[in-house]
């Protein structure tokens, strides 16, 4: 470009000095600058191009650097979400090994306490015998009462076996068998008492009252048994209740510090989920087609309007100095120093637009 300006300076004295001189030169010149134009034209649109691959490049290298950090930052989240399992686990745990261990000494208290109660019965149930037993040696009035206190002796001692194995459902008995029975002995005998007092009969009577007899013992059996009932609640059922009762409250407490801790977990993890699925969906949205296609016809866009302020720029410069120069033709012979001024400022204008 400064050496058509240097040529353009010694043509244009050439054409103040020479009168023959030919202005077709001066347009050669001329289109010779429009090319120059045209090569700095492209000139700044390559470099413009230039410029928006390195942003694009840029920008590539922005969302490499966001997809590490969003990497980064998940691979701290699993972490942190591994952690707090494995410590809800070790709590969950210890909780179920305290509930196993408060259920064993509930086990162990209710058995302590079912065999209590069963020496409590058994101790009752000798110390009534015993007291039958002191009871029969006193009495020493007459063979029958001897019998039916042998016969007592008998059904108690029956009776204190069966609680024995049973204490815990088998306390009363129902009189009505043995009457039935009696009733029926007590019929066969009744003809034998009129035919001989030997001592095979005297048994078989001394069975007739025991009926009554019987009834009667039930009877005293029957009232002396609630003092038995009455007693059976002992301390060790009570501490064993206070106990669970402890125990229930306390695990209460920790699954209500339990679920609060939970909520809280929830809370700030559906927050950090939130948050999360917001940067996913920005990142989605930012790496959709959509997007991507957008800002790629918006750089079409920009580069169509830059070409065509130039193109329209570059149009009227070129009526303008076209312009001029038909209007200095016509008046190159007339004033030739206006001529070489005009000119000078010409190309000075030249130089200003391609220095802009």
């Amino acid at each position: 470009m400064e050496d058509l300006f240097s040529q353009f300076i010694i043509l244009s004295d050439q054409s103040l000095y020479d009168k023959n001189f030919d202005p077709s030169t001066i347009e050669d010149f001329m289109k010779l600058f429009e090319l120059e134009s045209y090569k700095s034209w492209a000139a700044m649109e390559l470099e413009h191009e230039n410029e928006v691959e390195q942003a694009e490049e840029s920008m590539k290298e922005a969302e490499d650097e966001l997809d590490s950090a969003m990497e980064s930052a998940m691979e701290e989240f699993r972490l942190f979400e591994e952690e707090m399992e494995r410590e809800a686990k070790v709590e969950l745990q210890g909780l179920v090994r305290i509930g196993e261990s408060a259920w064993k000494m509930g086990k162990s208290m209710e058995k302590a306490a079912s065999i209590a109660s069963r020496k409590y019965v058994e101790a009752a149930m000798n110390s009534a015998s015993a007291s039958m037993k002191s009871a029969w040696k006193g009495l020493s009035s007459s063979n029958t009462n001897k019998v039916i206190l042998l016969l007592l002796r008998n059904q108690l001692m029956g009776r204190d076996k069966d609680l024995s194995r049973s204490p815990s459902y088998r306390r009363r008995y129902s009189p009505s068998p043995a009457p039935v029975r009696d009733r029926r002995r007590s019929r066969s005998i009744s003809p034998r008492r009129r035919k001989s007092p030997s001592p095979t009969p005297r048994r078989r009577k001394s069975r007739s009252p025991t009926p009554r007899h019987y009834k009667r013992q039930t009877s005293i059996s029957n009232s002396l048994s609630p003092p038995s009932k009455s007693h059976s609640p002992s301390s060790g059922s009570i501490e064993r209740k206070n106990a669970i009762e402890k125990l229930r409250k306390e695990e209460e407490e920790k699954k209500r510090r339990q679920q609060e801790a939970e909520l809280n977990l929830i809370e700030e993890e559906t927050t950090k989920r939130v948050e999360e699925a917001i940067r996913n969906k920005v990142k989605e949205s930012l790496n959709s087609e959509e997007i991507k296609l957008e800002v790629q016809r918006r750089l079409e866009e920009g580069r169509k309007k830059l070409i065509d302020v130039v193109a329209a720029q570059l149009e009227k410069e070129k009526e303008v100095a076209l312009i001029g120069a038909k209007q200095k033709e016509a008046s190159i012979f007339k004033k030739p120093f206006t001529y070489h001024f005009l000119f000078l400022g010409l190309c000075l204008d030249n130089m200003n637009l391609e220095g802009k």
